[in-house]
């Protein structure tokens, strides 16, 4: 049996069942309990049950078919995108999907595997699709020299200077770094260690670290399991942003953070090498696109490249 028809019979079975079996509203009920019941979770659900009684107000049960329910759910996503920030559509549809993906947890053994197939085929589709939020360039001012880098590490605390160092010479995020063990470096063939750093996504990737920097930040720090460890622990991220804003001020008299360090690496290995979509990897970004919309800052071509190119076609 194809999919196509496999959705096909989820539909109607699945629209059969909730007129058939569901005059009072059970279908209707579940869902409001379902969104209370994530709403610590997913806040932005309380604003989605307030839609749904003012829906139903005017359009009757929303739930009286799996189709009525998505249009239901595209008006509220028009409505909302043109009040909030795509980030913040973005949770909305997240937690959209987690109410229904519950509902569907909650259903076994009432719903048939079409009927469920159909359900989660419906959010992984407009309107439940998440949106896209537009890449921003990032400047020239938004990075550090690499003598503004050397004066930072030189200037601040021993343990914040490796902090920094890692950031700068990984590109990492911040929250990366303080989540890394020791279990995870590795050695490799080329004289380097290999960090394993868990990044968004929950997508696993690997960085290059210097083993002399390795050796500092383990003497330094002298952590048994944590890269940067305290008494045990790991070093908050909120502290070690604040510590790298603190320094940034204080030696440079900018503006700055772990991201900046990350803006750093990308912008001049994509400068000193050219090769974006390995700068891509190593940054973990999703699609070479964003790298590029985001470091890329040649947006002309050089007159000394042209009269290169145009030399070896004269054949001079």
């Amino acid at each position: 049996m194809n999919n196509q028809l496999i959705e096909q019979q989820g539909q109607s079975a699945l629209s059969a069942q909730i007129r058939a079996d569901d005059p009072g509203g059970m279908a209707e009920r579940a869902l409001e309990v379902t969104c209370q019941k994530l709403s610590n979770q997913y806040p932005q659900l309380n604003v989605f049950t307030r839609y749904v009684a003012a829906w139903k107000k005017t359009n009757g049960n929303p739930m009286k078919n799996p189709e009525v329910f998505r249009q239901l759910v595209g008006e509220y996503v028009e409505e909302r995108a043109g009040q909030v920030k795509p980030q913040s559509l973005n949770m909305d549809l997240c937690g959209l999907k987690a109410a229904v993906r519950e509902m569907i947890a909650q259903s076994v053994g009432t719903l048939t595997s079409a009927q469920q197939f159909y359900l989660e085929k419906m959010i992984t589709e407009k309107p439940f699709k998440l949106t896209r939020r537009a890449v921003r360039t990032v400047g020239k001012d938004k990075m550090l020299e690499p003598g503004e880098v050397m004066e930072l590490i030189a200037g601040t605390s021993d343990k914040i200077s490796l902090v920094i160092e890692l950031l700068v010479k990984t590109g990492c995020r911040i929250s990366e770094v303080v989540n890394a063990k020791w279990t995870d470096m590795a050695p490799t063939a080329g004289g380097h260690l290999r960090l394993e750093v868990l990044g968004k996504g929950k997508k696993l990737r690997s960085v290059k670290v210097k083993v002399d920097l390795a050796r500092r930040i383990k003497r330094t720090f002298a952590g048994k399991i944590w890269l940067f460890e305290h008494h045990g622990q790991a070093y908050g991220r909120n502290y070690l942003l604040q510590k790298i804003q603190e320094a940034g001020f204080k030696i440079l008299g900018k503006r700055i953070g772990p991201h900046t360090l990350r803006h750093s690496f990308a912008t001049h290995m994509i400068d000193r090498t050219g090769n974006v979509k390995a700068v891509s990897l190593l940054l973990g970004h999703s699609d070479i696109s964003i790298t590029l919309a985001m470091y890329y800052h040649r947006n002309e071509v050089d007159d000394s490249d042209l009269s290169g190119f145009w030399a070896e076609i004269d054949g001079k």
